[in-house]
């Protein structure tokens, strides 16, 4: 062979490497999947065509399944059995040793509630079920003299958190509800446990809560849009080695004698939140923390929101309003403020404002199943 049939040769298989290489090292995806909460988990795993995956996925599904299990045992409303029901229904203000994940919630509830001056409250099960959320439906609005007795029953300063895991009520009433961020917290146990597995580019989904690590290939980012009640993207965040949770009003909703309520109640007044607030997506490294402040922003007033977002590191809030005109409001609170993950979307021309974009997904939630308190995530590509 000559030199320069050689040559030909040799460009034509570099061609080939070069060229195919890119469906060499396409990534090949692994799901694992299920229900926990009245609701629906995913968990997307990438692994890069060169490298082997040394996982067994029954294994990993086991493993999952057992970290959701343990916290349904620990922290359900809704048997029981549970630590919190047991702990709801006793009458005393003995301390009671708790499971550790459930201590661990507690703190950083307290945390959260300290922090929006008592916007987000664990102890509001009283209220919650004074109207209706939890326990029997109720359809008569409840009468003030109902929320001034059940306010006299809330307040997080009544619950106390002792050495060796153990929590205590201050009055005997006193009960709690963690479900504004166990789903939070679960993901950011699954997201951990793949971590430990060795696990580097993956995303968990659960009840609308999302962490995500890595990227989703080589070249791209993980990438969620945040749409509007009306199924329109009004911007798309990048996810990575981040968490998000969004707290919404558009969703879930109470009717009663002929008028509409929000299902999250200000537990320092007693009553539903009004206001021009539709829904709050916070971006945070732990998914739990921002589960619980999405729902306190969701309380407060935007711009004290915003006050206290951008005082928290490696935080960052999206605020969806309606103006009394009902046009559409979209503003982002970031602390700094340059260091901001989201970028707004034009609909009409697809352009991006902030960051350059491609195949976004859609950050959509079905309707509430009726378990826990938020639906289900689903990852569209537009």
């Amino acid at each position: 062979m000559s030199k320069q049939l050689f040559g030909y040769a040799l460009m034509g298989l570099i061609f080939i490497l070069v060229g195919g290489g890119v469906f060499l090292i396409q990534p090949s995806t692994h799901v694992i999947e299920g229900s926990a909460f009245g609701t629906y988990y995913r968990i997307r795993i990438i692994v890069p065509r060169y490298r082997e995956f040394l996982h067994s996925i029954q294994t990993l599904q086991d493993k999952t399944d057992t970290i959701l299990h343990r916290i349904d045992r620990v922290m359900s409303t809704y048997r029981e059995d549970s630590q919190i029901a047991v702990f709801n229904a006793m009458y005393s203000t003995q301390p009671v040793a708790v499971d550790p994940w459930l201590y661990h919630v507690l703190q950083v509830s307290l945390q959260v509630s300290a922090l929006t001056h008592g916007a987000f409250d664990v102890t509001i099960r009283p209220l919650s079920l004074l109207w209706g959320l939890q326990g029997p439906a109720r359809h008569d609005k409840p009468l003030p003299h109902e929320i001034r007795s059940t306010l006299a029953k809330v307040g997080y300063r009544h619950l106390e958190l002792l050495t060796g895991n153990r929590i205590r009520k201050t009055i005997p009433d006193l009960q709690i509800d963690v479900s504004a961020l166990a789903e939070g917290f679960a993901v950011d146990q699954l997201s951990e446990l793949l971590l430990d597995e060795g696990i580097s580019n993956f995303v968990v989904e659960l009840g609308g809560e999302i962490r995500a690590h890595g990227r989703q290939t080589a070249n791209r980012k993980w990438r969620v849009g945040i749409e509007r009640p009306d199924q329109r993207v009004v911007a798309q965040v990048v996810l990575e080695d981040r968490a998000m949770a969004t707290s919404g009003t558009y969703q879930r909703f109470l009717e009663m004698e002929g008028e509409t309520y929000s299902h999250i109640l200000d537990p320092r007044t007693g009553y539903p939140v009004q206001g021009p607030l539709v829904s709050v997506t916070v971006l945070s490294k732990s998914c739990m923390w921002a589960d619980a402040l999405a729902t306190a922003l969701m309380v407060l007033p935007i711009d004290e929101g915003k006050t206290i977002v951008n005082q928290l590191p490696d935080t960052e809030a999206f605020f969806l309003s309606v103006t009394p005109s009902k046009n559409w409001n979209f503003s982002v609170a970031a602390a700094p403020p340059t260091a901001r993950h989201c970028a707004l979307w034009d609909q009409n021309s697809r352009r991006k404002y902030g960051f350059s974009f491609s195949h976004p997904y859609i950050f959509r939630r079905t309707p509430f199943l009726g378990f826990g308190p938020a639906p289900l995530l689903q990852f569209l590509l537009v």
